[in-house]
């Protein structure tokens, strides 16, 4: 009689769902979705002018360095302002996935204009997207300084 062994031949392997194949096909590839050499060049141009800090984290008064460089207005809503510079804004992850619920919120009340507004001028968010809390550094990375020089 022979004792089964329990060791494995390796690592599992990882077997891609249907779900993940379908999302990758609906998405499509980067030059279909407008990524091109000109999105590229001006990306990486405003990255470095914005010095890679992300936007969001400044007017609420924190250091944090950003991870994408994000359409105001999304491309498929105004698909002129693709390579328009005032149109883009340095996000970290986090304020990237706030920035998408934000843009949901504003297609679904139909005021997508508005976003460049919101962005911009965070006192005139709607009041779900305040900001509540400022950190330590709110006057000084804007360029806002509190003390006045006389």
């Amino acid at each position: 009689m022979t004792i089964p062994s329990f060791r494995r031949s390796g690592a599992p392997k990882r077997q891609e769902t249907k779900r993940e194949r379908k999302r990758e096909r609906f998405r499509g590839s980067r030059q279909s979705r407008g990524d091109d050499r000109d999105w590229e060049l001006l990306r990486d141009e405003y990255f470095k002018a914005k010095k890679g800090i992300c936007e969001e984290c400044a007017r609420r008064g924190y250091l944090e360095m950003g991870a994408v460089v994000d359409h105001i207005e999304p491309v498929k809503d105004s698909p002129d302002k693709r390579l328009d510079r005032d149109n883009l804004q340095v996000l970290c992850n986090p304020h990237h996935a706030w920035k998408y619920r934000v843009e949901e919120f504003a297609r679904r009340t139909g005021q997508i204009g508005l976003l460049q507004q919101w962005m911009r001028l965070p006192e005139s968010r709607p009041v779900s997207f305040q900001i509540l809390k400022f950190g330590p550094l709110k006057g000084l990375i804007n360029g806002e300084d509190t003390e006045k020089e006389g």
